[in-house]
């Protein structure tokens, strides 16, 4: 509340807490509005944002598709999971194919074998 010059209160008036006037709030609170304003209008809306990352993203892709060190990534982690596969006694699809036939070569020996016998 504003005082007078003996430092009492003063009851009514223009005045607010901070002692100062309704117009200079008023033109407080004209400023604050353009400045929302101004910032709503420049700074970029959600849709515009989420557009911009996935751009970039796509663009990160492009290039990290594009570069020798990703091919050569992608050579080594295949290629070294092979070997891991290996050494950990793990049979990998190209193994149990492999074996499949084997197998199967081996069953077909087995049956000949038993048939010369029963003939014999």
């Amino acid at each position: 509340m504003p005082t007078n010059r003996k430092g009492r209160g003063v009851k009514g008036g223009n005045h607010t807490l901070l002692g100062l006037g309704m117009p200079a709030v008023h033109h407080a609170l004209q400023i604050l509005e353009k400045e929302a304003k101004y910032y709503s209008a420049v700074l970029p809306t959600r849709k515009f944002l989420i557009r911009e990352a996935k751009k970039n993203l796509n663009g990160l892709m492009r290039k990290i598709q594009k570069s020798t060190v990703a091919h050569r990534a992608m050579n080594l982690a295949t290629h070294k999971g092979a070997e891991v596969l290996s050494l950990l006694n793990f049979p990998n699809k190209r193994d149990v194919t492999r074996l499949n036939g084997r197998v199967a070569k081996l069953e077909q020996k087995l049956k000949t074998i038993q048939h010369r016998r029963a003939r014999a």
